[in-house]
C-alpha cells in the first residue's frame, strides 16, 4: 500500500516557504487528477484540502532547486458516476427514468463537508437542511468551483474569504451567492491579474459560466500562463511577507 506523506492541508500549513514553483506544480497536478476523473465520466464530489495527499520525492526537482511535489487524490465516497453505460455496470439498481434523462446532472441533498468549498448551488441554507435540492446540479461543475478553491488555498497559502470561517452558513453564502460580491472578495484579496483571471473561471455563482476541465486544463498548462502566476506567486505570496501584504488589504 502507498503511503503519504502529507495531506495539502499540512503541507501548506507545516511549511514556512513553498516556491512558486511548487506551488504551480501543485495546482497543476491538481487540475490533472481532477481530468483524468472527468474524462471518465466521474466526479470527485469532495475535493479539500484534506482529500489531496503530497509527496515529496528525495532527489526529484524542479527548475528553482526544490524539491518536486506529487498531487494525489483521495477519498472517492461521494464520487458519482454519469455515464449511463457505467452507471448500469456498476450499480446494483436501475437508474429511474427522469434520474437517467438528467445525465450528467443529478439530483442531491445539500453538501454538509467543506462548506468552504462549496458553491452557493449546494450549500445548505442551515445546519438542518437536509431536504433534497429543488434544483439539479452539475457535478463536474461543482468540482471545479472546489478546485478553484483548492488552487487559492494553494498559491496564497491562506483561507479564502477572510474573517468568514467554514461553519458560517450565512457568511459564506452571502458572498458566494452574488456574483457583484463574490467578484469583489477575489479581487480585495487577490491583486494579480492572472490570479484573479484563473479564480473568475472557476469561483462562478451560476455553475454554467464555469470554464469546464478542458479550459481549465489548457489555460494553466499556457506558457504565459505559468511565467506570469510564478511571477505573480513570487511578488504577492512570498513567504510571510504575504501575510502583511493580506493584512493591510482587509
Amino acid at each position: 500500500m502507498t503511503r503519504y506523506q502529507k495531506t495539502l492541508k499540512e503541507y501548506l500549513h507545516v511549511r514556512h516557504k513553498i516556491s512558486s514553483h511548487q506551488k504551480y506544480k501543485l495546482m497543476r497536478d491538481m487540475i490533472a487528477a481532477v481530468k483524468i476523473l472527468h474524462e471518465h465520466g466521474i466526479s470527485h464530489r469532495d475535493l479539500s484540502e484534506v482529500n489531496v495527499m503530497v509527496n515529496e520525492v528525495d532527489g526529484v526537482y524542479l527548475k528553482d532547486g526544490t524539491l518536486r511535489p506529487k498531487v494525489i487524490l483521495i477519498d472517492y465516497g461521494k464520487a458519482r458516476l454519469t455515464q449511463k453505460e457505467e452507471i448500469q455496470k456498476w450499480y446494483l439498481r436501475a437508474l429511474p427514468p427522469d434520474e437517467e434523462e438528467l445525465l450528467p446532472r443529478i439530483r442531491t441533498v445539500p453538501d454538509h463537508g467543506y462548506k468552504r468549498y462549496r458553491s452557493i448551488n449546494t450549500l445548505p441554507r442551515s445546519k438542518k437542511d437536509w431536504d433534497i435540492l429543488p434544483h439539479s446540479i452539475n457535478p463536474f461543475a461543482e468540482d471545479i468551483y472546489s478546485l478553484g478553491i483548492l488552487l487559492w488555498r494553494t498559491f496564497t497559502q491562506q483561507n479564502p474569504w477572510a474573517g468568514v470561517f467554514d461553519d458560517d452558513i450565512k457568511g459564506l453564502r452571502h458572498i458566494v451567492g452574488d456574483t457583484v460580491r463574490l467578484r469583489a472578495e477575489i479581487c480585495k484579496a487577490i491583486p494579480g491579474q492572472k490570479c484573479r483571471e484563473l479564480l473568475f473561471g472557476c469561483l462562478t455563482v451560476d455553475d454554467a459560466d464555469r470554464w469546464d476541465i478542458n479550459q481549465l486544463s489548457e489555460w494553466i498548462w499556457n506558457k504565459e500562463n505559468r511565467m506570469q502566476l510564478i511571477s505573480e506567486f513570487d511578488q504577492d505570496f512570498s513567504g510571510r511577507h504575504s501575510i502583511r501584504r493580506s493584512m493591510a488589504r482587509v
